[in-house]
């Protein structure tokens, strides 16, 4: 009989795009936001109606920071956190291949 597999973590692995979140690409988002201004679009998964990646606005995104160094070839506009309204609406959200379930009417404490 073959013996168990041995568990090395506790938690799940983080999903590889964690190692874009670091000072140097915020730094970027942040400039990205100011130069896009109010009006600026807020990130959401691919869709059928949009493919990822968008490739215009990435265009855009070396456009706008041409004076910078290091800018990604990915959407910087990916590090922004999720909308809590959207999830509000979803009526839950998905971490880890798993689906969680929100209240519309969470208890206060």
């Amino acid at each position: 009989m073959d013996e168990p597999t041995e568990i090395q973590s506790t938690f799940p692995t983080p999903p590889a795009h964690y190692i874009r979140y670091t000072n140097t690409n915020l730094q970027l988002l942040n400039q990205l936001k100011t130069k896009l201004g109010p009006d600026a679009p807020i990130y959401h998964p691919a869709s059928d109606d949009l493919p990822y990646p968008d490739v215009q606005a990435i265009r855009q995104q070396h456009n706008l920071l041409s004076d910078a160094r290091d800018v990604p070839d990915w959407d910087l506009l990916e590090l922004q956190p999720p909308r809590v309204d959207w999830i509000v609406e979803e009526g839950g959200y998905s971490t880890f291949g798993d689906q969680w379930a929100v209240s519309r009417y969470p208890n206060l404490p």
